[in-house]
């Protein structure tokens, strides 16, 4: 169940999912993947189409929460009222979402296309984005390339 505006802000929560969704592309080329924090673990997923390319867990710090917290105050990443794509098509997708006891809490994300966003989140989510993969998975992009 997910909750309203904002709510992020003061919520508590002990998993944190961000998620990226690739472009239509053909299957060799299309690389989707999941990051998610719980504990002092992350894990970290990369499909293709739903195909899982990647899995690898690794250990992080237990205080993830305060750094996510951080960003997305820093980014002002806020819920909003959701907007629609006006047929806009292939383009990606980002989402966050947060979970409590394993019962989703907050759920948030944008599509890009065509250099629109449209979705239910406000504030800078790409900055967020490349903050929060620099902070918890710098060597992304490397551990994506091992997938081709």
């Amino acid at each position: 169940m997910s909750t309203g505006i904002g709510d992020w802000k003061s919520m508590d929560f002990d998993q944190f999912q961000y998620e990226f969704g690739d472009s239509s592309v053909p299957p060799p080329y299309h690389r989707s993947y999941t990051i998610t924090l719980k504990g002092n673990e992350l894990l970290f997923v990369v499909d293709s189409y739903g195909d899982i390319l990647l899995e690898q867990r690794l250990d992080i710090s237990a205080d993830f929460k305060k750094e996510v917290r951080s960003l997305l105050k820093t980014f002002n990443i806020e819920h909003k009222k959701k907007t629609i794509s006006d047929g806009c098509a292939g383009g990606t997708t980002k989402y966050i979402r947060l979970y409590k006891n394993g019962v989703e809490v907050f759920k948030g994300g944008l599509y890009f296309c065509a250099g629109d966003s449209y979705g239910d989140l406000s504030g800078d989510l790409n900055g967020f984005s490349q903050s929060f993969i620099q902070t918890f998975l710098p060597d992304l992009q490397k551990r994506i390339q091992t997938t081709e």
